[in-house]
């Protein structure tokens, strides 16, 4: 069974659309991993509420403190959040390329026709808003799907070209012969952006996403929470955000706040009115490691695989993901679109939720309650966020150790694929 299964995603990584897919987000890596650093810099160091300038006070200690925590989200933004137009870009050229078609139009083609997508049509001001977020992380199935069909845009309607060095002139030559392909890319994207805007409001995405936030932060039954926990890491692992991945403000939800009052009125965190939220479950014991406790994937790689780049991935993404920002072992690896990783990425957060509910039933541990500064490690948010309670650590070092077990497997079965796979990626 289990060789029937490695052989036949060997097979379907050898497509020409995965194959692009995944050479994609091997060429965007550097950019992620780089704009991870940077994203923790500015949240963990360089925030007046981050994780090691509460423990340093490097707020009172640094010149130009709150300048040098511009700069790091800057150079954040302008690399892990424009990671979904990079990869944009890259697909439709891969795509393009391996029929001999103009690889480098498309890839512009794409490029500008995710930008159209991911824009407001103007409105009475003349002005045109881009929804920054869909530039990141979060637009990354959408700029991998705008990039294929741009890609094989060109591969059914453009002309091939030549491999050899052109002059300008032949490149101008190119550039005439794409222009057909590009007007028909650019007038469909553009009357799909129209259309969204007219039937849904020019705000339909942004609202979507906050309903969801919305909901997800009203929620404090077991069930519910934990559900809203499997479709947040399906989305993630699809590229997407999900309920509980849209949170802007990490602790904030206003049953945390109610808690937090509780917990302060009383002298006391134990009979705190809502104990199963997205607060006490999912922030506290679904994230080691960010979305899909992503740390114990990457302790299972670092203990039993025997994959060069999946190492190299896992020893270059050990810090951000301790941090809690998961990235890179997301893009690296890749996690994205992989079936290997689905279930345990899926399952492993769910699971850890269901045993600290249990926990919190059974009052063998306090509800997360008081504030945690920003960019905590996930196994110590709870820790933390119980006024150092050394059961709260156990319990989430255990989980975490159970999680690695659980990716264990699946890492073996990813090394199979490997091996299989002729040529590498």
């Amino acid at each position: 069974m289990v060789t029937k299964l490695v052989a036949w995603i060997a097979q379907k990584k050898e497509q020409p659309t995965i194959k692009a897919v995944r050479r994609t987000l091997v060429m965007i890596f550097p950019f992620v991993l780089l704009g991870s650093f940077m994203q923790i810099l500015a949240q963990s160091v360089f925030s007046q509420t981050g994780f090691l300038n509460s423990i340093f006070q490097l707020s009172d200690k640094v010149p130009a403190f709150e300048k040098i925590y511009y700069f790091f989200t800057n150079l954040s933004f302008f690399t892990l959040g424009i990671s979904a137009l990079l990869a944009a870009y890259q697909v439709a050229n891969y795509q393009a390329k391996y029929l001999h078609k103009d690889g480098a139009m498309a890839g512009l083609t794409s490029l500008v026709c995710f930008l159209i997508l991911v824009i407001r049509p103007l409105d009475g001001t003349g002005r045109l808003n881009f929804n920054w977020a869909l530039l990141g992380t979060p637009g990354l199935l959408l700029g991998l799907l705008v990039g294929c069909l741009v890609g094989n845009l060109f591969n059914l309607l453009g002309k091939k070209t030549a491999r050899q060095v052109e002059r300008t002139d032949d490149v101008l030559a190119r550039a005439f012969a794409a222009l057909p392909v590009i007007t028909l890319a650019l007038l469909l994207c553009l009357l799909f952006n129209l259309a969204v805007a007219f039937f849904y409001g020019q705000d339909a995405v942004t609202n979507f996403f906050a309903g969801m936030e919305v909901f997800a932060d009203n929620q404090d039954r077991v069930g519910t929470v934990v559900g809203l926990g499997i479709i947040s890491n399906l989305l993630n692992w699809l590229g997407l955000s999900g309920p509980y991945n849209t949170i802007g403000t990490v602790y904030g939800d206003q049953k945390y706040l109610d808690n937090l009052n509780y917990a302060l009125s009383h002298g006391s965190a134990v009979n705190v009115p809502y104990k199963y939220t997205v607060t006490t479950l999912y922030q506290s014991f679904g994230m080691f490691g960010g979305v899909g406790a992503t740390l114990a994937l990457l302790i299972a790689i670092s203990l039993v695989s025997n994959s060069h780049r999946a190492l190299r991935v896992s020893r270059w993404s050990f810090l951000p993901v301790f941090f809690n920002v998961n990235s890179p072992l997301m893009i690296g690896l890749p996690l994205l679109f992989n079936p290997l990783y689905l279930l345990p990425f899926v399952l492993a957060p769910c699971f850890n939720m269901l045993i600290a509910s249990l926990a919190i039933q059974w009052q063998l541990i306090t509800v997360l309650t008081y504030p945690v500064p920003v960019g905590t490690p996930g196994v110590l948010v709870a820790y933390i966020g119980t006024n150092a309670s050394i059961s709260s650590l156990v319990l989430g070092i255990v989980l975490l150790g159970i999680d690695v077990l659980l990716y264990i497997p699946f890492v073996k079965v990813a090394d199979a694929v490997s091996c299989k796979l002729t040529g590498g990626i």
